[in-house]
């Protein structure tokens, strides 16, 4: 038999682009990916649903009955579930876009902006109780499990971490609150940002459903300006911090 001479890769270098190499294997989508993929879908469907009663009934209906229904149900109802609902995944925006036509014509802007913040509060303050309660416990197994540092943070790096998570798109409200409770975030630092970040967009989806439902395109122009204000602020500042 014939020996076929060996080729050297260094003497021949482009064989070596000729030669398989051992691919990884194709991974499977990541959870931040999927977890996309689900509110993406899950929006499209809220979207259809709504699209369909508006379609059915008519868009000054809906709201008009929408409003009406929140507004017979009364404040406390309304504002107790929004200080509830949230820690179980509710979002809180449309609350914050009913509030206004339904309350401010009997109790004034400002308060119903007041009762708002203090339905945000109580909702991140039940939360940080849960999340001491439920989440804290696991953060010292995973590290033991995974051979990390238990996690220690000072009050500078806590408002700095509390910062970036309320300002940062993409993680809900309701699991950010479980997360900066679990990783220990003192509880004064945690509640006045949590409420102020909050509060300052929520006021502004207030002025805005109310100036749709009186017909005051002025009033809705400038709550959305002020929220793309507050947007590219808090953006510059989660950058600016984070370096």
């Amino acid at each position: 038999n014939r020996r076929l001479p060996l080729c050297d890769s260094r003497q021949h270098p482009a064989l070596l682009n000729r030669l398989p190499l051992n691919q990884p294997p194709p991974t499977s989508p990541s959870p931040r990916r999927a977890w996309k993929i689900i509110r993406i879908l899950a929006g499209l469907f809220m979207v259809s649903l709504i699209a369909i009663l508006a379609w059915r009934y008519g868009w000054r209906t809906l709201i008009d009955e929408t409003v009406f229904y929140v507004r017979s149900a009364g404040a406390p109802l309304f504002f107790g579930s929004m200080a509830l609902l949230p820690i179980v995944g509710f979002p809180l925006m449309p609350f914050a876009l009913t509030a206004g036509p339904a309350f401010a014509p009997s109790l004034g802007m400002p308060f119903v902006i007041v009762l708002m913040i203090g339905a945000v509060a109580i909702n991140v303050s039940l939360s940080y109780w849960l999340g001491l309660r439920i989440f804290a416990p696991m953060v010292p197994w995973l590290c033991r499990k995974f051979g990390w540092n238990p996690p220690v943070l000072q009050s500078p790096s806590a408002f700095v971490l509390t910062v970036i998570m309320r300002s940062a798109p993409g993680i809900p409200f309701w699991i950010q609150s479980y997360l900066l409770a679990a990783m220990g975030v003192p509880f004064s630092t945690y509640l006045i940002v949590s409420t102020l970040i909050p509060a300052a967009y929520l006021s502004c989806m207030v002025v805005f459903g109310h100036a749709l439902m009186e017909g005051d395109p002025r009033a809705a122009l400038g709550a959305v300006g002020v929220m793309l204000l507050l947007g590219t602020v808090l953006h510059f500042v989660r950058k600016s911090i984070a370096k």
